[in-house]
């Protein structure tokens, strides 16, 4: 990724990805992508400073572009490594937004810690898988109860 707001030069892993999915004979239908962030897009770019719904609203429409030119790739689960989570208390580290075919979320993990993911699908497709995602990481600290 380049700039901000985001553009994805090619030929990106994304593309690479889906080179070999082209090739799977009998694929008749598109898949899900999770994308860990460890290049620093959250910590050293504008992203940094920005909350989550900021965050989705840059990110959101930046990668349903980009998905338009990849029919095999139902959507993209973007989350970096674990966040420091300040001094929130713990109910208020909990977020959720929805945008068009794109949610973030924000969930309490174990050790004063949050993760940030944001869960984008093609436009107009695969909304349904989109909420089933975000419901899911909407709970990932309770995974390993």
């Amino acid at each position: 990724m380049r700039g901000f707001p985001p553009t994805f030069p090619g030929p990106s892993s994304v593309q690479a990805l889906n080179l070999q999915i082209d090739g799977v004979e009998g694929s008749a239908k598109p898949v899900w992508v999770r994308l860990d962030e460890y290049a620093g897009l959250w910590h050293f770019t504008p992203l940094q400073s920005m909350t989550l719904e900021e965050k989705l609203d840059a990110l959101g429409p930046a990668l349903q572009k980009e998905l338009d030119t990849f029919p095999n790739l139902a959507g993209i689960i973007l989350s970096p490594a674990v966040l420091w989570a300040g001094d929130n208390p713990s109910n208020s580290k909990r977020e959720s937004f929805k945008r068009s075919g794109s949610i973030a979320v924000r969930c309490p993990i174990p050790g004063h810690r949050v993760r940030e993911t944001i869960i984008v699908s093609q436009a107009g497709l695969h909304e349904m898988d989109t909420d089933i995602f975000a419901d899911w990481y909407a709970h990932e600290d309770s995974w390993l109860n």
